[in-house]
């Protein structure tokens, strides 16, 4: 429950806690949310996970299309971010010729990362003004916000594949890219001004194989007496007290964790919620059709290439004949006696 005000007596250590990821995509020009309620660990599984999802939803909104190239710039962050198992997924993409490039940028302690953070900055304004009483009210004031759920163990997938490496913290660009002799080049670089330095190998030994398995949720840090409590003292707090609609929402959703988290078999079920392993799903670059040329009406195709063109500044010779050199002075000479005169 999001709410402006609580009561004195609700023990706020003990609410449901919620953790929002947003991910902007500027292809496409999208925001998307993902919630959970720390049932997972939050680290470089659960950002690969997201990640792979929204490459996913994006080649189904481009037709099975996927560019070239493909950016990512993330918070400067070692445990979610920064780490070998980020830069080793981000050169699987390329072996697997899902992308010809793959660049992972972050930027220099201390800056902001102005379009996400104003995003976020937003979803913040609007939780200040309004009430969420249940979870999924809370859901529908984020915008495009998904449960996370069916989350794969792609770190553990990775690890025996994946070269040591040391000072990986330092650098603020990646660049994962294949030559034309078929060759994975990983390369870092510190400013962005700075020339590219080739690693000394690749980051994956060799490519994985099989599906990761799927990671298992926990629930150990929800306190279910605490919480169960805390619904209790705000059971007329609810804007439907006459229906119970948010109270009995609550009650149920806290029975069926507490069921969850004490039985094997929920658990398991929990996990596989929305479980898919996207990675083979995604285009390959052979396999990418080209783009869909759009014919444009001939007035407005002009427009385009005027605006496109680049202009051409070229030297005139110019000759003067006798003729005009004396109409030159004579000008000259007039000008100068008008001058004087004045």
């Amino acid at each position: 429950m999001h709410s402006l005000f609580f009561p004195q007596a609700l023990d706020v250590a003990n609410l449901l806690q919620t953790h929002v990821q947003g991910i902007m995509n500027h292809g496409l020009n999208r925001f998307t949310t993902y919630i959970d309620i720390n049932e997972y660990s939050h680290d470089s599984n659960l950002i690969m996970n997201t990640v792979l999802k929204e490459l996913h939803e994006s080649s189904v909104l481009m037709g099975s299309f996927l560019p070239e190239i493909l950016y990512m710039q993330a918070d400067n962050c070692f445990r979610e971010n920064k780490n070998r198992f980020m830069l080793a997924f981000c050169e699987l993409l390329v072996r697997k010729n899902i992308f010809k490039e793959v660049h992972l940028s972050f930027l220099p302690v201390g800056h902001t990362h102005e379009d996400i953070d104003a995003a976020f900055s937003k979803i913040s304004d609007k939780l200040r003004k309004n009430d969420a009483e249940t979870l999924t009210g809370f859901m529908h004031l984020l915008p495009s916000c998904k449960i996370t759920g069916g989350i794969y163990d792609i770190r553990g997938w990775l690890t025996p594949h994946i070269t040591p490496l040391s000072g990986q913290t330092s650098p603020l660009h990646f660049k994962f890219s294949i030559d034309e002799a078929k060759k994975i080049r990983s390369e870092y670089k510190g400013a962005h001004h700075r020339p590219w330095i080739p690693m000394r190998k690749p980051m994956l030994k060799k490519m994985p194989t099989g599906i990761p398995k799927i990671v298992s949720p926990f629930f150990h840090k929800i306190n279910f007496d605490a919480l169960s409590k805390n619904i209790e003292k705000c059971k007329y707090l609810f804007s439907d007290i006459v229906q119970d609609t948010q109270y009995r929402w609550w009650k149920r959703y806290v029975s069926h964790l507490q069921e969850t988290s004490s039985s094997k078999e929920k658990t398991l079920f929990y996990s596989k919620r929305n479980a898919r392993w996207l990675l083979p799903l995604l285009p390959r670059r052979t396999n990418n059709p080209q783009p869909h040329v759009v014919n444009l009406p001939q007035q407005i195709q002009e427009m385009i290439d005027k605006e496109i063109d680049d202009p051409v500044v070229s030297s005139v010779l110019m000759r003067i004949g006798l003729s005009s050199k004396l109409r030159i002075a004579k000008l000259l000479n007039l000008y100068a006696h008008i001058k004087i005169s004045r």
